[in-house]
């Protein structure tokens, strides 16, 4: 992963993932001789609006991990840039794009399309917080214990900002006290504290892991425009934009993000039994 890693950043590629997908874009214009050929470049891929079903998804993506060490009370802050534009766009608005962009392949040009949200219907991380925050107050992740997490307002720091208070304010204090237990006699409860500390300093790296991965596009405010898609999408009968939306307009950002998104990342990464779902909770109450 290293040498992927470093392999990418000098070739001016901030991960593998970036630069793979750069490569195979240029090999396919390259040697194709002919062929037709289109290319769909999706955003940061969330939670399916509608298909198979609202909320479905497929591990964590992007800022995923943070939002829920966040929603755990692990994470204080978010590193990002305050009010940049968090590109993210529903897995099945990016599934539609790739089956209507063939429809307009051409052996004389490469078309390309975008299936992202930021040119048309910009996500503002401010926006994403507020979203996330009142989600996880109103339904919080309970600790073990079944004690509530604190949730505290987020600073929007810069990257090193953000490592400098994880370190001094979580990892330092946890290497203090597995120090300071490694001098005492072996125990049950000893051992159950160690066994404590061990996982939630392997969150805490794998936090800063996932800092240092996905940061670039957190701090970078660029706007991916979506015209010829949507030019192609309008050009379509009503019954085949119902089953082919790719309408990223329409989506409202605090239901999606309420009601759909965070719940289904309960329901299909967490594995909760019972997750909240605040739709189905209002229709309860």
């Amino acid at each position: 992963v290293r040498e992927g890693m470093e392999r990418a950043q000098a070739r001016g590629w901030n991960d593998v993932y970036t630069y793979t997908k750069a490569m195979g874009e240029q090999l396919l214009v390259k040697t194709r001789g002919h062929v037709p050929l289109v290319i769909v470049r999706p955003a940061i891929t969330e939670s399916s609006l509608n298909d198979p079903e609202p909320g479905w998804i497929h591990g964590l993506k992007v800022t995923d991990p943070l939002v829920v060490a966040y929603g755990r009370g692990m994470v204080p802050d978010f590193p990002a840039r305050r009010g940049a534009a968090m590109d993210l766009v529903p897995i099945d608005i990016v599934i539609n794009a790739i089956v209507l962009a063939p429809t307009r392949a051409d052996a004389d040009t490469v078309r390309v399309f975008h299936a992202a949200t930021s040119g048309q219907n910009p996500l503002l991380n401010t926006q994403m917080f507020e979203y996330v925050k009142g989600y996880f107050s109103a339904y919080p992740l309970l600790a073990k214990d079944g004690s509530r997490p604190e949730l505290v307002e987020w600073t929007f720091p810069s990257v090193s900002a953000f490592r400098r208070a994880l370190r001094w304010r979580y990892m330092y204090p946890i290497e203090v006290r597995q120090w300071l237990l490694g001098k005492l006699p072996e125990g049950q409860k000893a051992n159950r504290i160690k066994r404590r500390l061990g996982a939630i300093k392997t969150r805490l790296k794998r936090v800063l892991y996932f800092v240092d991965l996905f940061s670039p596009y957190t701090t970078l405010d660029c706007r991916f425009q979506m015209v010829k898609m949507l030019e192609l999408y309008e050009s379509l009968s009503p019954e085949e934009q119902r089953i082919f939306n790719v309408d990223v307009r329409q989506i409202d950002w605090e239901q999606y993000y309420q009601h759909t998104h965070l719940p289904g990342l309960r329901r299909h990464v967490l594995k909760e039994e019972g997750a909240v779902d605040p739709v189905m909770a209002d229709v309860d109450d």
